[in-house]
């Protein structure tokens, strides 16, 4: 098998069933190597059964409040600081996990692989994006009072 690398590592072509493509010696050099699969651990599946849930609870939430957490996003590109090593998140889904863990790091008693809406309404959980910037689980930004639309 050849495998052809295009800009160093950013690219490269090749493929054989069960290999890695990797680049060596500063990208000079292209390596495959056998994909081994990686032991799977509890950690593992909790951390999907998280992720499972949290996008099902994305999935019940309104247009109306995606749409207020994608203008926050695209307010909040602006305000990120590249000194500091802040990269910017364009997603709405993206502040959204980051809102969640923020609330979850407040009250350490949810259970991530079981919560529901209502479980977080119940616990206090703010429920639109300028209650959430406002009880600082999002990073403030100018002309935030406007988005109201409930999940």
């Amino acid at each position: 098998m050849r495998t052809v690398f295009w800009y160093g590592i950013r690219a490269l072509r090749g493929s054989l069933d069960h290999l890695v493509n990797m680049a060596y010696f500063k990208g000079r050099v292209p390596v495959a190597r056998k994909w081994i699969m990686p032991t799977l651990t509890e950690h593992n599946t909790t951390f999907g059964e998280i992720g499972s849930n949290l996008a099902a609870i994305w999935d019940n939430c309104s247009a109306d409040f995606k749409a207020d957490l994608e203008e926050y996003a695209k307010q909040r590109i602006n305000y990120y600081d590249a000194d500091m090593g802040e990269i910017p998140a364009y997603s709405n889904y993206a502040h959204f996990v980051r809102f969640i863990y923020a609330f979850k790091a407040e009250n350490p008693t949810i259970d991530f692989t079981e919560v529901t809406k209502g479980v977080l309404e119940l616990e206090g959980c703010p429920n639109t994006v300028a209650d959430i910037v406002l009880e600082g689980f999002l990073p403030p930004i100018p002309d935030t009072t406007e988005l109201t639309n409930t999940w």
